[in-house]
């Protein structure tokens, strides 16, 4: 089962939705968040436009905290005695997350990784916000 959380462009807040009183779910067809309403006796759907559903990426942080996409990481990559570090959000594109470097390279986000899903020793990867609350932090990295 996909683990989301919900953007609410409207309100510029994430929803939490295991404390909602909302029917929230998310339209397996079009991908958008639809709320479910009981009036009438009849169950009724709405496709609402300005929830965005985000999705866990299934690998964590250097703190262990859940990255999703829409997550804004903090890079560092260690190479001998250098040290290199960038911002990137991490996005879906094609099949998978992909994290940009600077030079336009666009990584796989499961690259940082080892087979157990921990963050390789070489590199880092800290969640410093996300493109919704944070988008000032891409800035940061041009």
């Amino acid at each position: 089962m996909t683990k989301y959380r919900i953007w609410d462009k409207f309100n510029k807040e994430f929803i939490d939705l295991e404390h909602t009183d909302r029917n929230l779910s998310i339209d397996p067809i079009s991908g958008k968040v639809m709320e479910t309403e009981i009036s009438t006796g009849e169950l009724d759907n709405y496709l609402l436009d300005w929830l965005v559903p985000v999705v866990f990426t299934g690998l964590h942080d250097k703190h262990g905290k859940e990255i999703y996409e829409g997550d804004v990481l903090r890079v560092t990559e260690y190479s001998g005695d250098e040290l290199f570090g960038y911002n990137s959000p991490v996005e879906f594109i094609d099949s998978g997350y992909l994290v940009t470097e600077p030079n336009g390279t666009q990584v796989p986000l499961a690259c940082f990784h080892n087979q157990d899903n921990a963050v390789n020793p070489l590199i880092e990867i800290e969640i410093t916000g996300n493109i919704y609350e944070n988008p000032e932090l891409l800035e940061e990295s041009e």
